[in-house]
């Protein structure tokens, strides 16, 4: 993999040491929450390293965030999920991964995006687990996640 400064290669670095392997892939996405849960916007890196989905949002250096939110104190949200827990993974519109998040609609009601719903709808990306929990993100370079999904064999549908 090739770095673009000396920061981001000790810290790809250091995921690979934890992890024990080589980083497949990553993107920049926002992890808007996960089935049955809260929904917000945390953005952050999403990878994949030794079999598994990882995901690392960043603290914010945003002044105006920190006028408005004085008190507010920056929670790490860092989370790895394994390969094999994948049941599916499915291109889903915006409406209704924050339907299934904040309201808990069962994740086999949601219907992957179609033909032209894939303009007309913005797109989010669904990690259906085999237990019925689901991971949504945004996701900046979809068609470049979507040719690694293909590559690695994954249960990709979108």
């Amino acid at each position: 993999m090739v770095y673009t400064t000396e920061e981001a290669k000790k810290y790809w670095e250091e995921k690979e040491r934890i992890y024990g392997g080589k980083v497949e892939y990553y993107t920049f996405a926002v992890f808007m929450g996960t089935s049955r849960s809260s929904y917000f916007r945390l953005g952050g890196i999403l990878y994949f390293i030794n079999n598994k989905l990882c995901f690392e949002d960043f603290e914010k250096d945003n002044w105006l965030s920190k006028l408005i939110q004085k008190n507010k104190k920056y929670e790490k949200t860092e989370f790895s999920i394994d390969q094999d827990a994948l049941e599916g993974i499915y291109v889903v519109s915006r409406s209704s991964a924050i339907k299934a998040i904040t309201t808990g609609v069962e994740n086999n009601k949601i219907k992957p995006l179609k033909g032209i719903g894939k303009i007309l709808f913005q797109p989010v990306v669904q990690f259906k687990l085999k237990d019925g929990k689901s991971y949504f993100f945004e996701i900046m370079q979809l068609k470049d996640l979507k040719k690694f999904l293909k590559n690695k064999r994954l249960p990709y549908t979108g």
